[in-house]
C-alpha cells in the first residue's frame, strides 16, 4: 500500500478581506529524496474566494496592490460635433431640448470630475445661467458652480452679477447665486494627502 504524502487535512487561515487560504500540509518525511519541496520550494497552497481558486501571491501582495487596482468605466468624449450640438439646444427655444441639453452637460461633469475647468463645458454653464425662460436650465447651472462639479471662467462671476438683478428670479435662486459666487472667489491649491487603507485590507478604521 502506497503511504500517502499528505497528513489528510488542510490548514486554513484568513487572508485580507475574508478571503481563505488552504495549504495541504505535508509531512517531509513521507517525500522522496529529489522530491521538489525538499529543495526549498512553496508547498501547495490556494486561495479560495468569490471568484474561485487562484494561486497564492505570497503575504502582502493583495495589499501592496491595492493602490493599483482602478475600475474602468464609459465616459462621453466631448467632440467638437458634440459640444456644438448642446449648444445650438440650448439656444433653441424649445423648452424641453434645453432642459435635455442641460442635464447632460450636468452629466458631463458628473461622469469625470476632472472636467470641473474644462473651458467649452464651463462656456456652456454660463448659457445656462442666462437662460431667459426656464427656471430649471438655470437651477442646474447654479448647482454645477454650488456644488463644485464646474469652476466657472472668467466671465461666470459677471453672468451671476447680470442675473441677480432679474426682477422675476425665484428667491431659492437668489440664494444660490450667493454662494456661487463664494465659491468662485475660493483660491484652491493641491496638496499631497495620506492615503488610507480600508479596514478590510487591514487599514484603519
Amino acid at each position: 500500500m502506497t503511504t500517502p504524502i499528505s497528513t489528510g487535512f488542510n490548514n486554513s487561515a484568513q487572508n485580507y478581506a475574508g478571503i481563505g487560504i488552504y495549504c495541504n500540509v505535508i509531512d517531509p518525511s513521507k517525500l522522496p529524496p529529489d522530491h521538489p519541496l525538499l529543495k526549498g520550494n512553496m508547498p501547495n497552497c490556494t486561495v479560495v474566494g468569490p471568484g474561485g481558486s487562484q494561486p497564492n501571491y505570497g503575504p502582502g501582495y493583495y495589499v501592496n496592490n491595492y493602490a493599483n487596482n482602478v475600475t474602468k468605466k464609459r465616459v462621453t468624449i466631448l467632440t467638437d460635433e458634440y459640444l456644438q450640438k448642446l449648444d445650438k439646444m440650448l439656444d433653441g427655444n424649445d423648452t424641453t431640448l434645453r432642459e435635455y441639453a442641460a442635464s447632460e452637460v450636468v452629466k458631463r461633469f458628473q461622469e469625470d470630475k476632472t472636467r470641473m475647468d474644462d473651458k467649452a463645458l464651463n462656456a456652456l454653464v454660463n448659457k445656462m445661467l442666462l437662460d431667459p425662460y426656464d427656471h430649471k436650465v438655470r437651477g442646474r447651472g447654479l448647482m454645477l458652480l454650488d456644488t463644485n462639479l464646474a469652476s466657472g471662467d472668467d466671465n461666470t462671476m459677471a453672468v451671476l452679477d447680470k442675473i441677480s438683478q432679474d426682477p422675476n428670479l425665484q428667491d431659492s435662486d437668489k440664494g444660490k447665486i450667493e454662494t456661487c459666487k463664494l465659491q468662485l472667489s475660493a483660491k484652491t491649491t493641491l496638496v499631497n494627502t495620506p492615503v488610507s487603507t480600508p479596514a478590510s485590507l487591514g487599514g484603519d478604521v
